[in-house]
């Protein structure tokens, strides 16, 4: 890939669980601001995949970050109450200076995320 750029994110959506309303909540997630450099950086890891002939992610891009894993999922009434005293979380933009590509696999006792690779982002406008 070739030099990116920084971003520069905000979160914009109140924390949210799961992306199906089935069953209690697995997944706390904030949606990051809609951003085109964030889009182009999505555009360059899917070339990328392609160029190495791997299979790009087929589901609807949705910039996030992930807040918390419940391995049980997380009770309904305190996820209500969590989600409603939330609802108006916003943070002002905030510089990415890198991104990490990272491996999971599942265990019974929990998943093991580990970074396989780092990515910096160069300063800069574009």
């Amino acid at each position: 890939m070739g030099a990116m750029h920084r971003l520069f994110v905000a979160l914009d959506t109140p924390p949210a669980v799961n992306d199906r309303l089935v069953g209690p909540a697995k997944i706390l997630w904030a949606g990051v601001e809609a951003e085109p450099k964030l889009q182009r950086l999505r555009d360059q890891v899917t070339a990328a995949l392609d160029a190495l002939g791997l299979e790009p992610e087929h589901r609807k891009f949705a910039p996030h970050i992930t807040l918390a894993r419940f391995k049980r999922g997380a009770p309904a009434a305190r996820t209500a109450d969590f989600l409603a005293s939330h609802a108006l979380f916003h943070t002002e933009p905030f510089a990415v200076t890198q991104f990490h590509l990272y491996s999971s696999h599942l265990r019974p006792e929990g998943a093991l995320h580990r970074i396989e690779a780092s990515y910096p982002l160069i300063g800069g406008e574009d």
